[in-house]
């Protein structure tokens, strides 16, 4: 690709981290042998650290801090050949460090090696007074297909938090040239969508390969609130049955091989970038017949104008939807389901919270069978 220079004086870069710290040179590091300690990283590449026996994590901690010495005494030239990571990094400075004026996000799996991996690069780069931003991914770990899934729809979602707010200001690139092979994939494919541009260098090269934004729109608003409640639940990590998807583009699901769906990759990303404005309006139908709205609690939220609240109080539905699915299991202190014992009107036995901020307005419900009856919208008593 021709070199061409961004329109826009600051950059923001978010680079996929990897273990390729870890990996680069290992048959000279003096914590054992070449091959041993290699098939020991790969082993817990996907790993937490109470996931790793003790004595591998001291190999391992051996392996960490042998290159994060080696790292923090390298200069440009030496790191670009330590580090997938910053080769791409200073690749696209063209051998310079980056800009205190420009903004770098480090994205890894929540894997003690990843997150080691990110720290010690963070380091290298505080050392010029560059100050980057860590961000590790749930679920995003490459050993399983399925919690791989989530972390893809956990990744779109901090690309769309995060990235458009600084579109108008900042040249915005991603950096591939690090990380497991199917992040960068995934990250690629975002990057099409909320990156100006992706660069990549080639293992064993120096040369940039800048891929531009491609000016793609998929208007498809209409289809997701069609088919808003059977959305709400594939985002929602729930399996759909393929019947339900009747009308729905198949660009926007997978089917595993039991017949049951889950989004796609494509799916994540329309929803993630149409999910503010469809939350917003007004009070969503239920995601499932495990939920009922009473009339009462319908009255209620019609007198919530404020659309920033409608939108909370729609993904708190969506929580409490997977707390019921889930076996009452998922119950995060956002959610808080709890007993009443003061009931604010006849018949309710519990709550959790609509939104936690300004008034505190609780949700009031009941279980009914399976599932449960939202009775009220009220401030916390």
């Amino acid at each position: 690709m021709s070199e061409r220079k961004p329109s826009k004086s600051r950059m923001l870069v978010v680079s996929s981290c990897g273990t390729s710290l870890l990996l680069n040179n290992v048959y000279q590091s003096r914590c054992g042998s070449g091959d041993e300690l290699r098939r020991l990283l790969q082993r817990h590449a996907n790993s937490k650290e109470t996931e790793i026996p003790a004595e591998d994590k001291a190999r391992i901690d051996c392996r960490i801090n042998e290159c994060r010495t080696a790292l923090l005494q390298a200069g440009p030239v030496e790191a670009r050949q330590l580090s997938a990571e910053l080769n791409g990094l200073l690749g696209l400075y063209k051998d310079l460090r980056p800009r205190r004026q420009d903004l770098l996000f480090f994205l890894s799996t929540d894997t003690y090696l990843g997150e080691a991996v990110s720290r010690i690069i963070a380091e290298w780069l505080r050392q010029f007074e560059i100050s980057p931003q860590l961000i590790a991914i749930e679920n995003l770990a490459t050993n399983s297909v399925e919690t791989f899934r989530w972390g893809v729809q956990e990744l779109t979602s901090w690309c769309q938090k995060t990235l458009p707010g600084y579109r108008k200001d900042y040249h915005i690139v991603f950096n591939v040239t690090g990380g497991f092979k199917g992040v960068q994939g995934i990250l690629t494919t975002l990057g099409h969508v909320y990156a100006d541009e992706i660069v990549y260098i080639f293992e064993g090269s120096d040369a940039l390969l800048r891929i531009p934004h491609l000016p793609v729109r998929w208007e498809m608003k209409e289809i997701l609130m069609e088919h808003i409640t059977v959305f709400r639940r594939l985002a929602n990590r729930q399996r759909v049955p393929l019947a339900e998807l009747e009308g729905v583009p198949t660009s926007l699901f997978e089917v595993e091989y039991d017949g049951m769906a889950v989004l796609s990759i494509l799916g994540s990303i329309l929803w993630e970038q149409h999910k503010q404005e469809l939350y917003s309006v007004r009070l969503l139908p239920p995601p499932s017949d495990r939920i009922r709205y009473s009339r009462r609690f319908e009255r209620d939220v019609e007198k919530v104008t404020d659309s920033s609240l409608l939108y909370v109080l729609n993904e708190q539905i969506d929580d409490f939807h997977r707390y019921l699915i889930e076996n009452r299991t998922y119950n995060p202190s956002s959610l808080n389901v709890h007993e009443v014992h003061e009931p604010p009107v006849p018949g309710v036995t519990h709550e959790f919270y609509a939104w936690s901020h300004r008034d505190a307005e609780r949700v009031y419900f009941h279980f009914d069978g399976n599932g449960a009856v939202l009775d009220h919208l009220g401030p916390h008593l």
